[in-house]
């Protein structure tokens, strides 16, 4: 079991606070997760229902004509055409949870010491990108909601 405590900002980075607990509720250790504020920036293609990659007009993207039985299609963009992108961060709510679950089986397997907690160290201003700079607030916005949750695994 865990407890995202909290959801904030640091140097950039997103950092979720999180305790681990025993399978009584019993308090066990604390984390701090980090993800780099640039993965707000990172978007995924769209697609339809089916699956085909989507331009910026909404139109599937053209598939090449000559295609083998063997060969897997690769759509591509006419002149003046853009992908369509997602407004959301590629990152999900997945990306964080799995990574805390995966962590907490990992330490179930090896042992951790009873309350050890983990220090969230700074990262000198100078050493903090610029797209991190530009891209943390958003998913900090994106995940703020995980604030509070518990999960069992």
């Amino acid at each position: 079991m865990f407890r995202i405590t909290d959801i904030f900002l640091l140097d950039c980075q997103l950092i979720a606070h999180v305790e681990h607990l025993h399978p009584d509720g019993s308090f066990w250790f604390s984390e701090h997760y980090r993800w780099q504020g640039r993965e707000g920036s990172k978007r995924q293609r769209m697609v339809d229902d089916e699956g085909f990659m989507l331009m910026d007009n909404g139109e599937r993207a053209p598939l090449p004509d000559s295609l083998t039985p063997r060969d897997i299609p690769e759509a591509y963009l006419p002149d003046g055409r853009d992908w369509a992108w997602r407004d959301a961060p590629s990152m999900n709510e997945s990306s964080i949870l799995d990574t805390i679950r995966s962590i907490h089986q990992q330490r179930l397997i090896t042992g951790w010491p009873q309350g050890k907690v983990d220090v969230c160290a700074r990262t000198p201003d100078h050493k903090i990108s610029e797209s991190d700079r530009a891209c943390c607030q958003i998913i900090l916005d994106a995940f703020v909601y995980l604030r509070g949750r518990s999960y069992d695994r």
